[in-house]
């Protein structure tokens, strides 16, 4: 199984056969530097991974669209927490986080307003 997290999440039928064909053969791992790399997309440099830019190029070539799919995710998760919280989570610019969260109007002031009003209702004695 390919672990990804804690606990392993499982890859399902035919992709868990694809990512054991990859890992199997995954590419830079033939220099001196990165012959037991940890990555699943190693990069040049020892214990390192590809560069993000490297791997958009990459994907972009084999058509496979990612910019539209990661800002959809990214402002889906903007709906459902603070823009501070996501942008830890995601390693991002709190600012640039923000910024996402202020196109999308998934602003935190009106996720506390809008949940405050729907979840909390006052004890009754």
């Amino acid at each position: 199984m390919v672990r990804l997290g804690d606990p392993p999440a499982p890859i399902p039928a035919p992709f868990d056969q694809i990512v054991i064909d990859y890992l199997a053969n995954r590419p830079n791992r033939t220099t001196a530097t990165n012959p037991t790399s940890r990555w699943l997309f190693p990069g040049r440099r020892a214990d390192q991974p590809i560069h993000p830019g490297t791997l958009r190029l990459r994907m972009r070539t084999l058509g496979i669209p990612n910019l539209n799919s990661r800002m959809a995710a990214i402002r889906h998760m903007l709906q459902e927490a603070p823009a501070s919280v996501v942008a830890g989570m995601l390693g991002y610019n709190p600012v640039a986080a923000e910024n996402i969260a202020a196109a999308a109007d998934a602003t935190w002031q009106r996720y506390a307003g809008s949940r405050a009003k729907a979840d909390i209702t006052p004890p009754t004695r």
